[in-house]
């Protein structure tokens, strides 16, 4: 049964029947790249992925692709070339052996549906690598950021779109494409060859031609680049695919209008700091921020839906949210509940280096912090609008998935599957009753006289050798399944368990919370006399008024952050995640504090 979204003009994105879908999506990466598979699943098997995202009302993947592997459908490799790490685990995911690159990633679409994820297939990059000088040496490289180069023509690209419709159209929770990842080279409006809203109109018609009931995701453009007509330049600091100013003049027009869905990326402080030399755009460093953002973004982006009708899902948007990266992804989340835009929040990988992913590095615990704070955003269970049965079958052999019946506890893994497991015991029957009663036991020798030389020092006895075919050890059990998170993770203000015997205990964080908001202080006093050191909440004050507030704010967060990481250094990552959460309260304590002095 077909599965369609239009955009009926209103600004929101709807099922063929009219009933709102709100997109809340994550993206996974891998599969754009030389990697050539989704990340993590050398850990851990496809399905406990999605069954994680199902958990946590996750309804929708951005699925990243190349067009070079696209026309070549090499095989899925089974190490990285690179490194020969595996890419995937073969027991944990069998379906993925023996596919190439478009049967694996049918594979991934298939099996979301059976999860109730929608996929968007996303062209990430035209080729899979591009060397070059870069932070990224993969990508972006030496990659000029138009969505065409001399090799991938306009045309080629679109008989790769034709291949991919017919591949996927028919699997229905495959409901569109993004036409190409942060174009930031290209103009909007501008003209010429490098005019982004020409190339994309004619690349979402070509698709559409191919298979109407797709939508077409359609980002921004961005700097050092042409920008968009309308825009304030390269001063306005617009990043990769985020400036959509040009739609509210020259919006896109495609032969179906309802399948339009504009898609910008935006991020926070945290991928400005990975970044060398240290630069930061203004906006994140006002002394009003995060209050600020909304009027940038509003400028950016968010006037699309009230401007063209048509709805908007931000494609990419993520941080680590540590530092102000926290305070901003606040105000990115309550931004779009507010405007109810969709988004494809980056990413599920841990191993993304300047945003962290909702898994931390073991690929199975999750960043609760972040889990709680996107289940504030809406979401559309797809249960309820289509039955969740494979999307793909043709040429796949997919095994079967069937939810388990009730929480009831994993059974132990077999043995090794190299050998069968030994056949149990037979039971032995027990001797008959003797009628007569048993000799009793020979005397004990004598002890051997003591040796007039000390003996020597004991050795440990040695251990036998093994027995020949003996089976290798059993594996250890697999971790537990990821779980969605807990109401409230416990605090180390508040839980007995951890409050009196971990670190300070109270009456060190009440010492702590005094220590602090002094610290908070010194370097504002500090600057103006090198003598005074604020051990009062009267020096505090003090402090505050000859120095700025911008600068005690400042010197407050990056006190609290160093001494949270030396308070937590060695300690398990449970207990390091509590004393972030207590230090976090402490700072907000103090910010507060603050403000209150000020207004009064």
């Amino acid at each position: 049964m077909p599965f369609e979204l239009s955009a009926p003009g209103d600004g929101t994105l709807r099922t063929k029947d009219g009933a709102i879908i709100h997109i809340k999506g994550v993206n996974w990466f891998g599969t754009e790249g030389q990697h050539a598979m989704l990340y993590g699943l050398e850990y851990r098997g496809l399905d406990e992925f999605l069954e994680f995202l199902a958990a946590n009302k996750f309804n929708a993947l951005r699925l990243l692709f190349n067009h070079e592997y696209v026309n070549a459908n090499p095989s899925t490799p089974l190490r990285d070339f690179r490194d020969q790490k595996l890419t995937f685990d073969p027991n944990k995911t069998p379906e993925l052996r023996g596919t190439t690159y478009i049967q694996m990633l049918q594979v991934v679409a298939s099996k979301a549906a059976r999860h109730g994820i929608l996929v968007l297939l996303a062209c990430h990059r035209i080729r899979a690598t591009y060397p070059g000088p870069s932070l990224h040496a993969e990508w972006p490289g030496s990659w000029d950021g138009l969505w065409y180069d001399s090799t991938w023509t306009e045309s080629r690209l679109l008989d790769n779109w034709h291949k991919l419709a017919n591949y996927f159209c028919d699997a229905w929770n495959v409901i569109g494409v993004d036409l190409m990842n942060e174009p930031h080279g290209a103009g909007w409006g501008r003209g010429g060859t490098r005019d982004w809203r020409q190339g994309a109109q004619r690349l979402g018609n070509g698709v559409l031609a191919r298979c109407s009931r797709w939508v077409i995701f359609i980002e921004g453009v961005g700097y050092p680049g042409l920008g968009a007509v309308g825009d304030d330049g390269a001063g306005g600091i617009y990043q990769w695919g985020e400036d959509l100013v040009g739609a509210s003049s020259l919006p896109i027009q495609l032969s179906d209008q309802s399948k339009v869905v504009y898609s910008p990326h935006v991020y926070g402080p945290a991928i400005f700091e990975s970044m060398p030399g240290n630069w930061m755009p203004y906006f994140f460093r006002a002394r009003d921020f995060p209050w600020n953002m909304e009027p940038i973004w509003e400028r950016h982006f968010g006037f699309v839906q009230g401007t063209t009708g048509q709805p908007l899902v931000i494609g990419e948007t993520g941080g680590t949210a540590r530092g102000r990266d926290k305070d901003w992804v606040d105000a990115i989340v309550a931004y779009m509940s507010k405007k109810s835009f969709g988004v494809f929040w980056y990413c599920l990988n841990p191993n993304s280096d300047d945003t962290g992913g909702l898994l931390l590095d073991d690929w199975t615990t999750p960043d609760y912090w972040k889990l709680q704070k996107l289940s504030l955003l809406p979401t559309t269970s797809i249960a309820s609008l289509h039955p969740l049965e494979p999307s793909i079958s043709s040429g796949l052999v997919l095994m079967p998935f069937l939810p388990p019946p009730s929480p009831e506890p994993r059974p132990p893994p077999p043995p090794w599957p190299s050998f069968p497991p030994p056949p149990p015991p037979r039971p032995v029957p027990p001797p008959p009753p003797s009628p007569h009663p048993p000799p009793p036991p020979p005397p004990r020798p004598p002890p051997p006289p003591p040796s007039p030389h000390p003996p020597p020092p004991a050795r440990p006895p040695p251990q036998p050798p093994p027995p020949p075919h003996s089976p290798p050890s059993v594996p250890p059990p697999l971790p537990p399944p990821l779980q969605p998170p807990p109401a409230q993770p416990p605090s180390l203000l508040t839980d007995p368990m951890l409050g009196g015997s971990v670190v300070f205990g109270m009456s060190g964080m009440l010492a702590l919370m005094l220590f602090l908001r002094a610290a908070c202080y010194k370097g504002a006093k500090a600057s103006h006399s090198s003598t005074l050191v604020p051990n009062t909440s009267d020096d505090a004050e003090e402090a505050e008024e000859l120095g700025g507030a911008d600068e005690a704010d400042d010197l407050c967060d990056e006190t609290v952050s160093e001494a949270s990481t030396q308070a937590s250094e060695g300690m398990p990552k449970r207990i390091h995640q509590q004393v972030a959460v207590a230090f976090e309260q402490v700072r907000l304590s103090v910010r507060a504090e603050r403000a209150s002095r000020l207004k009064s």
